[in-house]
């Protein structure tokens, strides 16, 4: 099965289109104890098929408890896991970024408030870095008012 698509920017690395060949195979497990149930899985490897010159193919093994059985399934599991992907920044964001399992609040409509707040801010910094690589010579004041960058200009610079 064949899909093309098209590789964002991302460090070190520029746009470039992607052509992989996919394949899925359903794989039984076998339990380890008796009376367990056998759980069926499909592995899909997503293999570049001809990388430029000197760049390492592009390889991604999934597992998933879906069946796949057409190209466009095989597909689909490869753009929900891309999604997969933006949703683990989002909480590395929120955990590491925004600190928020260091809150110390003991009331559920404080913690509440609080992680709809920080979400807000977690949200804008993912989307102004994919906005970034996506298009890193865009203007700052296009997503930021004059106060904000002017502040941010000002951290950096040490003034």
């Amino acid at each position: 099965m064949g899909y093309s698509d098209t590789m964002p920017n991302g460090r070190n690395r520029q746009v470039r289109p992607v052509t992989q060949t996919l394949r899925a195979i359903s794989v039984p497990l076998f339990p380890t104890e008796n009376g367990q149930p056998v759980v069926t899985v499909t592995a899909i490897l997503a293999q570049e098929e001809h990388p430029p010159q000197g760049k390492k193919p592009i390889q991604w093994s999934l597992l998933t408890n879906s069946t796949v059985q057409t190209i466009e399934e095989a597909q689909q599991m490869l753009d929900w896991h891309l999604c997969r992907w933006q949703i683990e920044v989002f909480f590395n964001i929120l955990k590491s970024g925004c600190k928020v399992e260091e809150l110390q609040l003991e009331h559920v409509d404080r913690i509440e408030n609080a992680l709809a707040f920080y979400q807000i801010i977690a949200w804008r910094i993912l989307y102004l870095t994919m906005l970034g690589r996506a298009c890193p010579e865009l203007p700052c004041n296009l997503v930021f008012e004059e106060q904000e960058w002017n502040a941010v200009y000002m951290v950096t610079r040490k003034e």
